[in-house]
């Protein structure tokens, strides 16, 4: 069989985050590959998350004439319980996303690590590369890669399990064909003698050989343009399906946005309605305000020749303003000057008050000291009747009576 050299697009997912490591799986166009926990399907993914069969992912290139943009239609279909997200956005259960190179697929819930990341069961970045016959891709970011790198004996990453190879099929079909060798060639053959047979058969047995080997070579391309052909029918059937969820999207896009559209109408109408009225009420308002204006104008001009007229008496006032502070600058100097007088005026009454109050009591002790005075005169004052009596009775003469009296009355004198 002749090996394909014609290189193509193909779908490539590369895993990510925590399960980086793991192997592309490589999808080519109108297949479909099938990723879940059961081992029937395409990609495994041990992990207890994620369900049987999660999620189905179809790659479909359509032909130019059919193209709109360039042409590839990347479907991942959600069969999940627990979900299937791309770029962290659910698809939901059921559902079809066309997603484009680029986008990530994530595989169940997040679970968040303590530093607040997400990690999911699985998760694919899809990327385009160009996928050649030998089973080699190639990408511009980096070197090609074969296919079969990891050194296992299953077919070559992207290929379907279900599919058997052309070349098998192709034995399988000649298999099938009997030996050309042992049927005559044509119809003579069956008229000659045995013995013109016998001398004939090396040169008919190879002749036969040949034609065998010419059938066997014909079938084979027969059965390989048959392959081919399946093949060509069932990815047209694929980008028809693709083709008829991708309308049958856009015509349940178009009815929403049409809904949305009759919705903002209305709303358009509503709101028309509403700023008619505003208009109304504001020309109303202008007017009265236009009016207000006026009104004001005029007053305003009144309050400016009024102003114009008062000018001067408010310089007259300014003057006689200041003339004012000026006084009342002079008057609050004076004040101060006479709060000081007035403190030392204090100062002064407080020590003559302490002066009149020693004073009060120096004429105190003084008075105490004459009443004792007085009392010891009237002392002295007895004492000198009763001895002026005594020396009467002792003396007898006239003339010294008369001194003796002298004498009192000089003593009483004193």
């Amino acid at each position: 069989m002749m090996v394909e050299t014609a290189e193509q697009q193909a779908l490539l997912l590369e895993p990510t985050g925590n399960h980086a490591s793991g192997k592309p799986w490589v999808i080519r166009n109108g297949e479909k590959k099938t990723i879940g926990r059961k081992a029937e399907c395409d990609i495994v993914v041990n992990d207890t998350i994620v369900s049987g069969l999660h999620c189905i992912v179809g790659l479909s290139i359509l032909s130019p004439q059919e193209r709109q943009g360039d042409g590839i239609v990347i479907s991942v279909e959600d069969k999940s319980t627990n979900g299937t997200l791309i770029n962290g956005e659910r698809i939901g259960k059921g559902k079809t996303r066309f997603v484009q190179a680029g986008d990530v697929i994530n595989l169940g819930k997040p679970k968040t690590t303590a530093e607040g990341e997400h990690h999911y069961a699985a998760s694919y970045k899809l990327r385009m590369v160009v996928v050649d016959g030998a089973g080699q891709w190639r990408d511009e970011d980096k070197e090609n890669r074969n296919l079969n790198s990891d050194g296992s004996t299953e077919a070559p990453v992207g290929t379907p399990r279900s599919a058997p190879s052309t070349e098998s099929n192709n034995r399988e079909a000649v298999g099938s064909v009997p030996r050309l060798r042992n049927f005559p060639v044509n119809g003579k053959r069956a008229r000659e003698p045995p013995t013109a047979l016998r001398r004939r058969e090396p040169k008919t047995s190879s002749a036969a050989a040949m034609a065998a080997a010419h059938r066997e070579e014909q079938l084979r391309g027969q059965l390989a343009a048959a392959e081919e052909g399946r093949r060509k029918e069932e990815a047209r059937a694929t980008e028809l399906e693709i083709r008829v969820r991708v309308t049958e999207e856009r015509l349940k896009s178009l009815n929403e946005q049409l809904e949305e559209a009759r919705k903002a109408k209305d709303r358009y109408q509503e709101e028309n309605a509403d700023l008619q009225n505003q208009v109304a009420e504001l020309t109303i308002r202008g007017k009265q305000l236009e009016a207000t204006a006026e009104s004001k104008d005029r007053a305003l001009q009144d309050a400016q020749r009024d102003a114009g007229i008062r000018s001067e008496d408010m310089e007259n006032l300014r003057a006689e303003a200041f003339d004012a502070d000026s006084r009342a600058r002079d008057a609050a100097r004076r004040l101060r000057e006479v709060k000081r007088n007035l403190d030392g005026a204090v100062e002064a009454n407080r020590k003559l008050t302490e002066y009149s109050n020693g004073l009060k009591e120096k004429v105190g002790g003084l008075q105490s000291a004459l009443a004792t005075s007085a009392a010891s005169v009237a002392s002295l004052h007895n004492a000198i009747a009763n001895l002026y009596d005594t020396s009467q009775e002792h003396c007898g003469l006239d003339a010294t009576k008369v001194r003796g009296r002298k004498m009192c009355r000089g003593m009483r004198v004193r």
